[in-house]
């Protein structure tokens, strides 16, 4: 877990972008012109697309994993480590104010973990678990204009997660070969909720298009598995940025 904090911290040190002013004209004396914001200032509504590349893990809220392990042997929380995931989608985006708008969207997203010493019947190997959800995310964005094109938010996120699947293989450690699989999507919670937070640097290339990234950190509020005698209490997390485009309609 401090890991991944201090993954997100750096990610939000070497924030964002120096915004990149074009030069549009000159009259005699060189000028500065920029794009014309008015339009999207009016804007009430607009629409964002985005993909997002994370790392995730788990965490496990109790010691107690039950009589055959994840889903036989034991699995450790220390042993554990990240995985590559993502998620893409799209938003809905509502001015509430000048400085306050809203998102709504959907997306399809994926967490999971590595257990590289997973023991069983004296032997390790090598365990991967692998989550897949139709999220709903609701986010704020509180907005500060830096300059004409560019604006810094900072965005609180509450989301839902519907799980679409659980899987996950167990394989030699050596060969790679697969010794199991397994699947526990009917024992997992089928919805949960994620709360975040991200900031955003937010770069208008024109009147009705602007590009956008975000470092973020997300966090599940409930455990995948409650009151189960063979599965641990563990909530996933995850840190890394969305990457998205954004058109603002007239």
């Amino acid at each position: 877990m401090n890991k991944f904090m201090r993954y997100f911290f750096s990610f939000t040190s070497i924030l964002i972008l120096i915004p990149v002013i074009g030069i549009a004209q000159k009259d005699g004396k060189e000028k500065i012109v920029y794009f014309t914001d008015s339009q999207t200032k009016k804007s009430n509504i607009s629409l964002a697309l985005n993909v997002n590349p994370y790392l995730t893990n788990r965490r496990i809220m109790s010691d107690s994993v039950g009589l055959g392990g994840l889903p036989i042997g034991s699995s450790n929380e220390s042993r554990t480590s990240p995985v590559f995931a993502y998620s893409f989608g799209g938003d809905l985006i509502f001015r509430l104010a000048s400085s306050l708008e809203l998102w709504a969207g959907v997306q399809y997203g994926t967490l999971g973990f590595r257990d590289r010493n997973y023991e069983f019947n004296q032997q390790t190997y090598d365990l991967t678990s692998k989550l897949s959800f139709i999220n709903v995310p609701i986010q704020f964005s509180f907005r500060g204009s830096i300059t004409e094109v560019f604006d810094l938010e900072f965005i609180p996120l509450i989301q839902i997660n519907f799980l679409r699947s659980y899987t996950g293989r167990i394989s030699d450690k050596q060969s790679g070969s697969q010794i199991d699989q397994f699947d526990m999507t009917n024992e997992a919670r089928k919805i949960n909720y994620t709360v975040g937070i991200s900031l955003s640097g937010n770069f208008r290339l024109a009147e009705e298009y602007s590009i956008f990234v975000r470092p973020f950190f997300h966090y599940m509020l409930n455990p995948m598995f409650e009151n189960n005698a063979n599965f641990p209490r563990e909530r996933y997390f995850s840190t890394g940025l969305t990457i998205g485009l954004r058109y603002y309609f007239n």
